[in-house]
């Protein structure tokens, strides 16, 4: 066997090791994630659900999207996103607004959305505000795929609601779901911004820590993150809103 063909053997060799060595590491990462996503699946199954007569689901239609986006504005009217910009964030992620429901009356929102690292990272340390996330920023996970890093957008009771414990019965239910979205992976990574006092009291409550404060921030409010790298890390975020309030 002359030169020139060991050198096309010795490439082969190394061309199928090389191959079987991604097989490995994809087959490898694909396991991990599905371990965490079945590790958060348990989490969520820990969650209570407690006043059942308020019914919690994701936005199914452009009907209840318009009535959360008037809502939302009629409480954040110096920051609130257009209709337009909602309906293809919706559309790029449909389980990313919950909404709580009373007597055929929407009540309460939730909204988290799954983001690219480099746009949490500027998130979450204040560089950029909410309305600079475009659609190119939410990953595609639709259909398939996961993702480590969102950003929470929206917690909102009506008014005539609120100081009965729904914020806190609202992010509970709508954390299981999330958490059993088969969406969401180990380490865990999630941002807010806190509109108000109250806000931002949830969010310390949950484990959150202050990471800009509002003068320091683009959009003027204070942000937070919070890590969860653990099943036991992923229980104790959990338990600060199943936990009994004062």
């Amino acid at each position: 066997m002359d030169e020139n063909s060991i050198n096309w053997v010795l490439s082969l060799v190394i061309l199928m090791v090389l191959c079987l060595l991604s097989v490995y590491l994809i087959f490898s990462y694909k396991r991990r994630s599905r371990y965490s996503i079945n590790t958060l699946l348990e989490v969520a199954e820990q969650i209570p659900v407690h006043m059942p007569e308020y019914k919690l689901k994701a936005v199914e239609n452009q009907k209840e999207l318009l009535e959360i986006v008037e809502m939302d504005s009629e409480s954040y009217q110096d920051i609130t996103i257009e209709f337009k910009k909602y309906l293809a964030l919706w559309e790029r992620y449909p389980n990313g607004i919950y909404i709580l429901i009373f007597k055929n009356e929407i009540i309460g929102i939730f909204s988290i959305w799954p983001v690219k690292r480099r746009i949490f990272k500027k998130l979450a340390n204040g560089t950029i505000s909410e309305e600079d996330v475009g659609l190119s920023d939410i990953p595609n996970i639709k259909n398939y795929g996961y993702c480590s890093t969102w950003y929470i957008s929206n917690i909102q009771i009506r008014d005539s609601y609120r100081h009965r414990g729904i914020v806190n019965h609202l992010f509970s239910r709508a954390i299981k779901k999330w958490f059993a979205s088969n969406k969401v992976v180990l380490p865990l990574k999630i941002c807010s911004m806190a509109y108000s006092d109250s806000g931002a009291y949830v969010l310390r409550k949950a484990g959150f820590v202050k990471v800009r404060d509002m003068k320091e921030s683009k959009s003027m409010m204070s942000t937070y993150r919070l890590i969860v790298n653990t099943k036991d890390d992923a229980i104790k975020f959990v338990n600060h809103f199943t936990a009994p309030r004062n």
